[in-house]
């Protein structure tokens, strides 16, 4: 069996069960941040790759380090998944869960392009209101362009707004030519 396959096939299974739960989206939020963390510390991924630690002892390592940050249900599979050994596919694991997500059309993704750089708050503004409308979970990403001197892009799914003030202008010429 392909590593790859296994990996989807745990992931269905703990999206299945994070979807009894009522909480798809925030698992799937919180596994990607686990993933990147995975990829990003050293330490992390040696805590979760290695087979020289016991499941056990692991586990006390990450209830104590993230034991703000996920759910008992979270942590049992992520218990689940280094009993069975497959530690070294988190990253793919996330990928699955993500893209389940968008197919259940719970997550979709917000990507915002403006001339200067969004604060967090401006971001999570524009998260929940866009987030009301629509009824979806939003994973937001951000984009400086300094050439749309004003205004703001807005790219929901396969849906663009382009609200910058160099389009306005690029219309305005149009209409004056």
């Amino acid at each position: 069996m392909a590593v790859n396959s296994e990996a989807r096939r745990f992931a269905k299974a703990a999206y299945r069960l994070a979807a009894q739960q009522g909480m798809p989206d925030s698992f799937v939020e919180r596994f990607r941040a686990l993933a990147s963390m995975f990829r990003q510390n050293r330490a992390f991924r040696h805590v979760i790759v290695t087979h020289r630690i016991p499941v056990k002892e692991k586990m006390a390592v990450l209830r104590s380090a993230l034991a703000e940050g996920l759910s008992a249900m979270e942590f049992g599979v992520l218990h689940l998944l280094l009993e069975r050994k497959l530690g070294i596919q988190l990253p793919h694991i996330s990928k699955a869960l993500l893209r389940m997500a968008q197919r259940q059309g719970l997550l979709i993704d917000l990507h915002v392009t403006t001339p200067r750089e969004q604060t967090p708050k401006e971001l999570a503004g524009l998260r929940e209101r866009i987030g009301g409308e629509t009824g979806r979970s939003l994973r937001v990403s951000s984009e400086i362009d300094p050439s749309l001197v004003g205004g703001i892009k807005l790219r929901l799914g396969n849906l663009l707004v382009d609200g910058s003030l160099a389009r306005r202008l690029a219309l305005l010429r149009r209409q004056l030519v």
